[in-house]
């Protein structure tokens, strides 16, 4: 009679036993969380395509334990209501580990729902104040908007002496704009600068943008600084200097990536604009990561590309250590220190990131540089580099180092006219200098050391 039980317990046993073994096949998943289309699309495609080239790397060394990775991706259309639904149908996928969201609005939008699951959150360009020192299941990569936009700020104020700004935000993602434009007016009066005027708009209202161009026009004071998307950069751009060609433009970082300069063409010409990452990089991690994602995807990575990449692999580099998810947390806090493509990322004891920034500069045109004293340092046309691909002018953009701790070190004041050109560069700088030519591409074309 007691069979019947025993037999039951036994089978109970197997079940167990099989759901513990067969787990070990199961692929881990990693979720995807980004603007797909939409406004921000120059963040979520690229980003998309990094932590698929990580996952894609780490699959062919066999995955994680033997465990395959497996990728689910949403669109969350930078729209708070809508990355809600995404989180919870991944959550309900019982995803490992989910990298993203790309803005911080949907950060906010968002975190309370991976808390309360306990599922590891990866931000990638995530970088609001609102998250940081926080015991909670998101991490990053990154740095958080005060250190980037200090930086900004100490150098439009220190370096140029510009102390008389305009600024356009947009709400839209104010969780990061607002808090930009905060800590860049704070360092800017602390040393005796001057708001003129804070325009404000939601991206997606044109109008409001040709409104606030008129508005601005009269005394856009030292420079103009638009904390906005590239798109949206771009056409304030061209609706500022159609008018007064002279007006001098600063962007936020957000503002950086590939399609400012697509959409921007001229009118974004000589903008201030950071940088996450050192586009003349030679390191060889980065050189190589490169060369495979313009083979993978047929175009050169952005910031959101790094980033994405490095923040997959810190997510990877935990799972390799300690393959529980649930663990994955605090195995990323234990580890803290990871490598990246352009150098070490560091995580703290609240899973804020303190990434390093570069600065760089996009170049493109058939040219001759030259330096103001006459000597030619470099000539350059598409017949001697028949693969590169040129544009129609140099464009000549000084972008500044986000990093706080060292921008008053590194730059110098110096100056190119005429900018744009499709002949002569002269260069007004003082001590020695590297001039590093790019093609749109991003290939370096040609690399000058000049000694003064």
């Amino acid at each position: 009679m007691r069979v019947l039980p025993i037999g039951r317990l036994l089978l109970a046993a197997l079940i167990v036993m099989c759901t513990s073994a067969c787990s070990d096949d199961q692929p881990i998943k990693v979720g995807f969380l980004g603007g797909l289309s939409g406004p921000v699309s120059d963040l979520g495609g690229p980003s998309r395509n990094a932590m698929l080239l990580a996952i894609e790397d780490q699959n062919r060394l066999g995955g994680i334990h033997g465990r395959q990775i497996e990728a689910l991706i949403r669109d969350d259309k930078q729209d708070p209501a809508v990355a809600q639904r995404q989180v919870a149908e991944l959550l309900k996928e019982e995803v490992d580990v989910i990298i993203g969201p790309l803005t911080s609005v949907i950060a906010t939008a968002v975190v309370e729902q991976v808390n309360e699951a306990k599922t590891l959150m990866m931000g990638v360009t995530v970088t609001t104040d609102a998250l940081s020192g926080r015991d909670d299941y998101f991490v990053r990569c990154l740095a958080a908007t005060e250190t980037h936009a200090t930086a900004m700020a100490r150098f439009i104020n220190d370096e140029l002496g510009y102390q008389r700004y305009t600024a356009v935000i947009d709400t839209g993602n104010d969780s990061y704009t607002r808090n930009w434009i905060s800590h860049f007016r704070e360092y800017v009066e602390q040393q005796g600068g001057e708001e003129l005027a804070l325009y404000e708009y939601h991206s997606g209202h044109h109008q409001a943008m040709v409104d606030i161009a008129e508005q601005l026009l009269p005394d856009p004071g030292d420079i103009t600084i638009l904390v906005t998307n590239a798109l949206d950069a771009a056409i304030l751009a061209k609706l500022l200097r159609t008018q007064r060609p002279g007006i001098r433009l600063g962007m936020a970082e957000w503002a950086g990536t590939e399609r400012l300069l697509e959409l921007g063409g001229r009118y974004v010409e000589g903008a201030i604009v950071p940088q996450y990452f050192d586009r003349a990089s030679t390191h060889q991690t980065y050189l190589n990561f490169r060369d495979r994602y313009i083979d993978r995807f047929s175009h050169a990575p952005s910031f959101p590309s790094i980033i994405a990449y490095d923040a997959t692999n810190v997510v990877l580099t935990a799972l390799e250590v300690n393959p529980d998810p649930k663990a994955l947390k605090q195995t990323i806090l234990n580890l803290r220190d990871f490598k990246g493509l352009h150098g070490p990322i560091r995580i703290d004891d609240y899973g804020d990131g303190m990434y390093g920034s570069q600065h760089s500069c996009d170049f493109n045109g058939d040219f001759v540089i030259s330096s103001s004293n006459g000597d030619i340092l470099g000539e350059l046309d598409e017949t001697q580099y028949p693969n590169a691909d040129f544009g129609n002018s140099l464009a000549l953009n000084f972008c500044v180092e986000s990093s706080s701790s060292s921008i008053n070190d590194n730059k110098k004041l110096y100056s190119f006219y005429p900018n744009p050109t499709s002949g002569v560069v002269n260069i007004n700088i003082d001590g020695d200098f590297n001039v590093t030519v790019y093609d749109v591409l991003g290939n370096v074309i040609h690399e000058t050391k000049y000694n003064s």
